[in-house]
């Protein structure tokens, strides 16, 4: 008497069940490697963007009060309660920085985003002021509470509000970029945030 060959039953269901927590484990790994890479992403970026606004804003800041023929009379810095366009003063505090370079060297303060400068933290950005047009956001996500700007003056002390006849007596800022971290996964990311000292070389030669 020939016996059938193949599988019972009862193996198929051992198989069948061995194969669910093999491919459940699977999944779980898979779903761990993949939450790990969207956090460490995220993460990442936000460290490039705060890298980002920090030199970006330590680069145009050194330029304050560019006037290498000495025409303006020292009216290139650091400006406290400007009004630039008839859109409200450009001022420095904390949270808003402004000055103005002669890009140009004609010892006018021109009507340029070359020549007036400003920034602000605001709603969460980072903001560039466009002479002419208003704000336009350079960063998103900047938690403007660990963010802002600090004034260091001649004799060393240092402030976050400059008064007008302390701002020309700055010769340095220190900037401060912290980036709101999210929660994904329901874990709360680490918080990004850059400090540099920023040297005005152009200030105090006189």
């Amino acid at each position: 008497m020939e016996r059938n060959s193949g599988f019972t039953l009862v193996e198929l269901l051992v198989v069948m069940a061995i194969a669910g927590v093999i491919l459940g484990a699977l999944y779980s790994v898979f779903q761990t490697s993949s939450r790990t890479y969207v956090v460490q992403d995220r993460e990442v970026a936000m460290q490039q963007d705060a890298r980002f606004g920090v030199d970006y804003l330590a680069d145009l800041i050194r330029v304050a009060g560019y006037d290498p023929r000495s025409k303006g009379n020292n009216r290139f810095g650091f400006q406290v309660a400007q009004d630039w366009d008839g859109r409200g003063p450009q001022s420095c505090d904390g949270k808003n920085i402004a000055f103005t370079a002669d890009d140009n060297q004609d010892g006018l303060v021109d009507g340029n985003d070359s020549e007036r400068i400003a920034f602000r933290l605001t709603s969460g950005e980072l903001q560039r002021y466009r002479n002419g047009s208003g704000w336009e956001p350079i960063i998103r996500g900047v938690d403007e509470d660990g963010s802002s700007f600090v004034y260091v003056y001649a004799d060393a002390s240092r402030d976050s509000t400059p008064t007008t006849d302390k701002v020309n007596q700055i010769r340095a800022v220190q900037i401060t970029l912290q980036m709101r971290a999210p929660q994904l996964y329901g874990a709360q990311l680490r918080e990004k945030r850059y400090t540099t000292l920023v040297k005005c070389r152009n200030l105090g030669l006189r």
